[in-house]
This record gives C-alpha cells, structure tokens and sequence, in this order.
C-alpha cells in the first residue's frame, strides 16, 4: 500500500482531525422495537456520563441520553460511558426450523397437483 492510499481518508482509516465540533448533548441510539417489546430498559452510566437522563421513544425507537452539564458534553477529550440492557434478557438461541417445517405445504401442494395431473391423463 502506497503512503498517498493510506493517507486519504475512507471507511477503515477516517479523519480523526478536522471534524466540526460537537455541540449537541444528546446521543440517540437506534434500538428496534421488537427487541424492546415487553421489556424494560436498564441504564447505567459512568464518566462523565452520570446523572444523564434517558428515554425511548417508541414511535420513532430511538433511546435518547441527555448530558447533564453543556460544558462537559462538548468538552475536547470528554469519554462517556454508558452501558444499556434488557430484562428480561433476550433468549441467547433462536428456534430453528428445518428445511421441511418451512416448506412442506408447497412440497404437498405441488405434489397434489402433478398427482391430479396424473390421474386425469390416465382417464
């Protein structure tokens, strides 16, 4: 890899300079509402991050975190760190169907129908 490549910017290497500032005191996460439903949310923060405020809104399911302090939510070098769970939590397995389970009602029907074919080809 020649040093041109590396040094313009992509999806592997971004920018880390450069970048306008960040002004804004609210982190939105996307988080489905299928793996929401039925479920409540558990919030923690750490850093810089403690006595943020959180919700979710279903409508638009985004979990929205609100920084308490504007001077610490855009300072240079601020690390946050929030960790955010389910309860309860989600099954770690999917059911799995086979093959047959998925399909049987067009194997069958298909075969009705050559059947049905059959027996008036053979009147």
């Amino acid at each position: 890899m020649d040093a041109s490549a590396s040094s313009s910017p992509s999806v592997k290497s971004p920018p880390l300079d450069g970048h306008p500032e960040i002004t804004s005191r609210i982190t939105e996460l996307f988080v489905p509402h299928q793996l929401v439903f039925g479920k409540k949310f558990v919030v923690a923060f750490d850093g810089a991050a403690q006595g943020s405020q959180w919700w979710y809104d279903a409508a638009t399911q985004t979990l929205y975190v609100e920084q308490p302090d504007p001077a610490t939510a855009t300072a240079t070098g601020t690390v946050y760190k929030m960790i955010f769970g389910l309860t309860p939590p989600n099954s770690t397995k999917w059911p799995l169907r086979s093959h047959w389970e998925d399909f049987a009602m067009y194997y069958l029907s298909i075969l009705a129908v050559v059947l049905a074919i059959i027996a008036y080809l053979a009147l």
